[in-house]
C-alpha cells in the first residue's frame, strides 16, 4: 500500500481484523496484528478495496457506521470481491479446477487462501463468463 500513500498500521485490535477510514484527505489501515500472515494479507486486500471503492463514504461517515462496516453490507460484499480478484489470479483457479483429484478445500490450500475467499474468487470468475457452477457466496467470513 506503500505505493498508494496509505498509511498502514498493526495495532493490537481486539475484536475486529481491520478496519480504514480517510482523516483530512490521507488515507489510513489498520491491521490486527495478531492475524496469522495469510488473514492478515486478505485483510490488507479487503481494506484497500474499501479505499479504492468506497472512497466516498470513508470521508463522509464516521469510523463504525453501521452502512459501511456491517458484515453484510453491500460495501463489505465489494470489498470480499476486489480481495479475491487481487489476492488469485484467474489462471491458477482455472488451472487447479481442471484437476479431478481436487476438491474446494485443496485448491484453497494450495492458493494459500482461505476457502470463502476462494468462494468469492470462483463466483467473480462465473460472473466474468467461466464456467462454474458457484452461488453467491456470504460477505461476512472476515466479521
Amino acid at each position: 500500500m506503500k505505493l498508494l500513500n496509505i498509511r498502514v498500521k498493526p495495532s493490537n485490535l481486539e475484536k475486529i481484523k481491520g478496519y480504514c477510514v480517510i482523516i483530512d484527505g490521507v488515507q489510513f489501515a489498520a491491521l490486527n496484528e495478531n492475524l496469522v500472515e495469510q488473514e492478515k494479507r486478505i485483510v490488507a486486500a479487503h481494506e484497500l478495496g474499501h479505499l479504492i471503492l468506497h472512497t466516498d463514504k470513508l470521508m463522509t461517515a464516521t469510523l463504525y457506521e453501521k452502512g459501511i462496516y456491517s458484515a453484510t453490507d453491500k460495501t463489505e460484499y465489494q470489498a470480499n470481491l476486489f480481495a479475491a480478484d487481487l489476492l488469485i489470479s484467474d489462471e491458477d483457479v482455472d488451472n487447479l479446477a481442471k484437476d479431478p483429484s481436487l476438491d474446494y478445500f485443496s485448491m484453497a490450500s494450495i492458493l494459500n487462501t482461505n476457502p470463502q475467499l476462494l468462494g468469492f474468487k470462483l463466483f467473480s470468475m462465473a460472473s466474468r463468463g467461466y464456467k462454474y457452477n458457484v452461488t453467491s457466496p456470504r460477505s461476512d467470513f472476515l466479521a
